[in-house]
């Protein structure tokens, strides 16, 4: 466990103060005691971070999701799959430049979020918008990572 001047771990500074520089920081997500009721609280910053364009925290999304399994990988996946449609350029520019392994974009593809859970229509909705947000990405050095967004969204049809 690392942990900063003040006896915080870098995850715990940047849940305090969410910004790029400290989200650069952080490696791993580790507490300074064994109290972790501030999980759930710290991911729920990292995904209004997230929503609200912070390239860096999306990156920190991506490194922390590249290292985790169980129900961590499953809350981060759900983060980055649900701003597709808030960030569609920051998320093919953060997959790309991560080159997040196919079984990752998988995880993330399949992550439609807890408010999807037996919610069969609302949950293809949120598919089918992913896809028509990510068509809209027109960069072309984009269009490489996009089209297997787009590929892998197909391929499941939303299910």
């Amino acid at each position: 466990m690392c942990s900063t001047a003040d006896g915080f771990t870098p995850w715990e500074t940047y849940v305090g103060e969410p910004s790029p520089a400290n989200a650069r920081q952080v490696e791993r997500i580790s507490f300074s005691n064994a109290d972790e009721d501030d999980y759930w609280s710290g991911l729920l910053v990292l995904r209004i971070q997230v929503f609200a364009g912070d390239a860096d925290a999306f990156k920190l999304t991506l490194r922390l999701l590249k290292q985790s399994d169980g129900a961590l990988l499953e809350d981060l996946a759900q983060i980055s799959g649900l701003s597709i449609r808030v960030q569609p350029r920051q998320f093919l520019v953060g997959v790309a430049a991560e080159e997040l392994p196919k079984r990752l974009l998988e995880t993330i593809r399949n992550a439609a979020g807890e408010e999807y859970v037996d919610k069969p229509k609302a949950r293809l909705y949120e598919m089918q918008m992913r896809r028509e947000t990510l068509e809209s990405i027109g960069d072309p050095s984009l269009q490489t990572i996009r089209d297997l967004c787009l590929s892998l969204l197909a391929d499941r049809d939303g299910m």
